[in-house]
């Protein structure tokens, strides 16, 4: 995703009820002094203050608190194969 969509996809995302939260850019981290997975929100206008003090945050999303359940084949490690 372009890093100027980024703002957009997490206003959207939170207004589908996916519970997010900024994580640093191009990173799987988040930002020191927060609280990473505990701070997420489907609130939008929280959501949108968070990108527009830091539009390059990537979003990271609460999987459980969202109804999502997500699957990691991790390429490293035998990606699909390593279902089998």
């Amino acid at each position: 995703m372009q890093m100027d969509n980024l703002p957009v996809a997490a206003e959207t995302y939170a207004s589908q009820g996916w519970h997010i939260f900024p994580l640093q850019p191009r990173s799987k981290e988040p930002y020191g002094g927060t609280h990473g997975v505990h701070d997420a929100t489907c609130a939008v206008e929280e959501v949108r203050a968070w990108w527009q003090a830091h539009p390059d945050s990537n979003i990271g999303v609460a999987m459980g608190p969202s109804g999502l359940v997500g699957v990691d084949t991790d390429d490293r490690h035998g990606g699909e194969d390593s279902w089998t």
